[in-house]
């Protein structure tokens, strides 16, 4: 049986192989294996990957908790039955604390993954629950007081919020999600670092392109007929950069 350090040097050696053929795994909401989704031991768990996306909400009283869904489930969350069913945002800081994932741990706030990561060397890249610029300003205000600028890539879902990072935080990287093939070349024009696109489409024309364009490319892979090994070695033999998976431990086990 391997012992840590064995472990640890094996999957450094992997990623740093990976890293030169140009074709790395991203954690989905942390190691989801290890853990619940976007929980301080699910990015702990992630923390010798190289990419670990997460998901920002904001509270009532504009906290930052790390919050994929609109609204406190009872399927997922455990707390009082006031809370269950209402949106993030409705909340305070204080009635979010009372809720809590089935382990009793607490529903994190944005600032404690950024310490997770800030030693580890993985970068967060953050899915903000939100397309207004105010709610970005908000989320840089969080990752400039701790001079995490390095260590985050933001994700955009309009081109509206992609030019506000690209001129209000031109240090920081940021990824910008094309929704259709013809988005590619517009959002090119706005220089951001990454670009999502969908592995359904022909990517032997829009990787080069994007490449071109002096960015890096983003596939996610999260249904049970996509999040496999076949598909994973597709996309990276394509040249795809950075793929988005619930299965980064098998994903490097591959030795891409």
């Amino acid at each position: 049986m391997l012992g840590g350090v064995q472990l640890i040097l094996i999957i450094g050696i992997t990623l740093q192989a990976q890293a030169e053929s140009r074709c790395l795994p991203s954690a989905h909401r942390g190691e989801r294996s290890h853990s619940f989704d976007n929980s301080v031991k699910a990015i702990r768990a992630a923390g010798d990957l190289p990419f670990i996306e997460i998901d920002i909400r904001l509270t009532a009283d504009n906290d930052l908790v790390l919050f994929h869904d609109r609204r406190l489930s009872v399927k997922n969350f455990v707390g009082p039955t006031s809370l269950m069913g209402r949106p993030i945002a409705t909340l305070t800081r204080e009635e979010i604390s009372l809720g809590r994932f089935p382990d009793g741990s607490r529903i994190p706030k944005f600032r404690a993954a950024l310490h997770e990561v800030e030693r580890r060397g993985s970068r967060l890249m953050l899915d903000v629950k939100s397309n207004s610029p105010r709610d970005y300003k908000r989320v840089m205000e969080e990752v400039y007081a701790v001079g995490a600028e390095s260590r985050v890539i933001v994700q955009c879902q309009t081109k509206e919020v992609l030019d506000f990072m690209r001129r209000h935080y031109p240090r920081v990287a940021v990824l910008a999600r094309a929704h259709g093939e013809s988005d590619v070349e517009v959002l090119l024009a706005s220089t951001p670092s990454y670009v999502q696109v969908n592995h359904t489409w022909d990517l032997s024309s829009v990787v080069p392109k994007i490449h071109t364009g002096g960015a890096r490319v983003v596939v996610k892979t999260l249904s049970p007929e996509t999040d496999r090994p076949e598909t994973w070695r597709s996309l990276c033999s394509q040249g795809v950069d950075i793929v988005l998976t619930d299965r980064p431990r098998e994903f490097i086990s591959l030795g891409r």
